[in-house]
This record gives C-alpha cells, sequence and structure tokens, in this order.
C-alpha cells in the first residue's frame, strides 16, 4: 500500500512539472515576461496539496536548469536561474512552502488558500524584484525600487489576482472532487 502512495505521488509530481512547463510556454514578451505560472502553480497546490505542489515546482526548475527549454519563452539552464527574472523562480518555491506550512498549520479553507496564495505571491514578487535589481545595478533608492516594481509588480497585480481568483474558481468547480 505504501509503495503504491510512492508511485501515485511521483506520478503526480510529473505531472505536475508537465502542467508548469506547459503554462509556461503561453508567454507574453516583456521585460519579466507575462506567463500562465502562476495559474498552473495555485491550481497545482490547491489540486495536489502543498507538498506534492511544491515538489512539481522543484522538478520543473530542476528539469529547466538541467537545459530542457521549459522556462517562459522556451528558456533554459542555470543562467535562466540566475539571470533578471531568476528571482521569481525561486519565489515560486517559497510560495509552495509557504502554501504547504499554512496548509499544515490551518488546514485548507477558502480563507487560508487565497491568503496563503496572495503572501506566496508577494513573496515571490519581493524575490523577483531584488534580483531584478541587482542585475539591473540598480542602487537601493527609493527611485530604484520605485522603477523596479513598475516593471517587475505593478502590471502584474491584476492579472496575477485573477489568475489565483480563476484558478481557485476551477478548483472549487470541479478538480476539489477528485481524489489526488
Amino acid at each position: 500500500m505504501k509503495r503504491n502512495k510512492k508511485i501515485n505521488d511521483i506520478a503526480l509530481i510529473s505531472i505536475g512539472s508537465v502542467l508548469l512547463a506547459l503554462f509556461s510556454i503561453i508567454t507574453i514578451p516583456a521585460p519579466v515576461p507575462f506567463t500562465l505560472q502562476l495559474f498552473g502553480i495555485a491550481l497545482l497546490l490547491m489540486t495536489f496539496g502543498g507538498k506534492r505542489g511544491t515538489a512539481s515546482i522543484i522538478v520543473y526548475i530542476a528539469l529547466g536548469a538541467c537545459g530542457v527549454p521549459i522556462f517562459s519563452g522556451f528558456g533554459a539552464g542555470i543562467t535562466t536561474l540566475i539571470g533578471p527574472t531568476g528571482g521569481f523562480l525561486f519565489g515560486f518555491v517559497a510560495m509552495g512552502l509557504l502554501y504547504t506550512f499554512c496548509e499544515k498549520r490551518f488546514g485548507k479553507s477558502d480563507r487560508v488558500i487565497i491568503t496563503s496564495l496572495a503572501v506566496g505571491t508577494l513573496v515571490c514578487y519581493i524575490l523577483g524584484t531584488a534580483v531584478f535589481m541587482i542585475w539591473s545595478g540598480a542602487n537601493c533608492t527609493f527611485e530604484a525600487i520605485l522603477s523596479a516594481l513598475s516593471v517587475c509588480v505593478f502590471p502584474c497585480i491584476i492579472p496575477d489576482a485573477l489568475k489565483i481568483y480563476l484558478a481557485h474558481r476551477i478548483y472549487k468547480i470541479s478538480l476539489s472532487k477528485l481524489k489526488v
């Protein structure tokens, strides 16, 4: 029985990684590309649970780091991870870890789900913007921070909120009935 659970976990983590890769392919080019990654991450975390969802994110990033072209715009390699948008990829892992913590500590109510995803997105913004600022050589002045936020965060707030909302609606309508 335990072996079947492990096989099930491995299968779900693999499927989750593939789904994240597919959501990454849909890209609108920008300094920080618009993708459906956040939608996919939110959906995976809610549906597969924090541990398997986070493991899917880590496997996705590991595959991309190994050269599989699955990051936005078919990017791949370590250079993407340590590049200007790499902080967002690490932010996805932080988001998954935060979700897992909240799920274990507070349960899986709608309030916990939405709050942990919103706070996780904020953490992702912070990590992504910090790395973006380092790469752009910006000083840590108010103007530089505001400039980086105008590129990395402000254009994403409403689309990302919609992605989380839609993922939650899909989860509540159909996927929550799955027993994964």
